[in-house]
Order: C-alpha cells, then structure tokens, then sequence
C-alpha cells in the first residue's frame, strides 16, 4: 500500500551531496548521516544532517544513530557506510528506517507506507536497516547485509576483531 506522498526535490539534493564525493571538499565536511521526515511531504529535516567531521570518533555508530533519531517519532535516513573486509575497503549507502515503539500507530502506518516513495528515489543502495530501538543497535545482523560472507573486519574504522577484547561496539 502507497501513501501517495510526494518526495520533495531537495531530498536529491541531499541524495546526492551524501553519495558523490565533490573535488576540493573537505572530507571532514562530506555528509555522513541525513534524516528525513514527512510534514505535507517527505523532505530533508535539516535539523538532523551530519557530516564525517560530526560523528568522527564515535566508538559505536549505531548506537549514535539510535541517540539522533527523535524518541516518540519516526524518520527515515541515509547513513554512509565505511567498512573494511578481509579483501578491500568499501562505503556503501544504507537506507534507514526508524520507527519506535513510542510513536503513534497513525505515525508508524504514515512512514511505513511512504517508504517505497522515497526508497526508490535512492538508486544504488546497498541495504536496508530497520530500527526500532536500543536493542537494533546490535551490529551481526546489519554486518551480513553489508557482506553475506561475513568478512566485516572494521565498521567506522573501529576494529571487529576483538584484537582488544572487545569489538568496540558495545558488543
């Protein structure tokens, strides 16, 4: 089922500043998470778009990500992804979905509905990432998504290894 929500053209904008690396940029400046919401249409909430340099040193990304989104409503959102396997580094877009327990059934069914209108303006993305609370900050899941051959090695430059006895995220 479709909401029949209209997409506004800004959020290709901001599409494309995420997905394409612009020549003299600054690489601290590139966007790295965007979050959109619904109003009259789905547009950019520009209160809620951060760059490399914005969420440099976080030691758990997803937890980070869960502290962004807004508690009693949901938001759809681009995160760019950099992750290293056992064979090469790699950033992929991922298209993020929240929708907590806290907001409104009327507000679920509305973004739950809008999703594909907005999904499909996003050609290229490597997957989806569905979360619903505290508990989607758990990083196995989303990782074989990344790579079904489960090689992940680092996510954000924070080593998946345990070399330290831990994964450096919260794990």
């Amino acid at each position: 089922m479709s909401s029949g929500m209209s997409v506004d053209p800004e959020v290709l904008t901001y599409f494309e500043s995420i997905r394409t690396h612009r020549a003299g940029e600054d690489p601290l400046d590139h966007h790295k998470l965007i979050l959109f919401k619904i109003d009259k249409n789905i547009h950019v909430d520009k209160d809620h778009v951060y760059t490399v340099r914005d969420l440099a040193g976080e030691k758990n990304i997803f937890k980070k990500v869960v502290s962004i989104m807004p508690p009693k409503q949901s938001r759809y959102a681009l995160y760019d992804c950099s992750y290293t396997t056992s064979e090469t580094s790699k950033k992929e877009l991922v298209f993020i979905m929240w929708a907590p327990a806290e907001c409104s059934l009327k507000d679920k069914m509305l973004y739950a509905s809008s999703k594909e209108a907005i999904r499909k303006k996003f050609t290229g993305l490597k997957c989806d990432w569905q979360v619903n609370d505290e508990s989607d900050q758990d990083v196995s899941t989303f990782l074989t998504k990344l790579s079904p051959k489960g090689n992940v090695l680092s996510l954000e430059g924070v080593d998946l290894c345990g070399a330290s006895g831990g994964d450096g995220l919260g794990q």
